[in-house]
């Protein structure tokens, strides 16, 4: 999943606090860099559910969360795809607005949320 030619991408794909640590050290501004479908680290870290890593990437910078890739899905889409209820609202917890972004079919987290049946993510994004 993970563009290779990234280090931090692969580090906070893998949850590899020490190497995502490191990596930020060297260039701050690495949290900031795509790779060749749009993605920040964030979004790998978000989509593998690495929640240290999430918190360590979005203290570097948290408009992280709201880069989109190529389909216009956030790391708030793929959280709410693939991940617990603990990193949605994480993610909630930074910027509440990003979950109501929809991606290029028209689909935002919430939808997304929906499908897989958590109503107490739901409820937090409604309210």
């Amino acid at each position: 999943m993970a563009d290779p030619s990234k280090p931090l991408h692969m580090s906070a794909s893998l949850g590899d606090l020490a190497s995502t640590n490191f990596y930020l050290a060297l260039d701050p501004r690495s949290a900031e860099e795509v790779d060749s479908c749009s993605r920040t680290a964030f979004y790998f870290a978000a989509a593998e559910g690495h929640k240290d890593i999430i918190k360590v990437l979005l203290e570097k910078n948290e408009d992280a969360c709201l880069k989109a890739n190529e389909d216009g899905r956030t790391s708030f889409h793929l959280a709410a795809m693939r991940r617990p209820v603990e990193v949605m609202k994480e993610l909630l917890e930074k910027n509440k607005d990003a979950c109501l972004k929809a991606d290029e079919g028209g689909r935002t987290p919430l939808h997304l949320v929906a499908m897989r049946g958590q109503v107490e993510v739901m409820k937090e994004l409604i309210n």
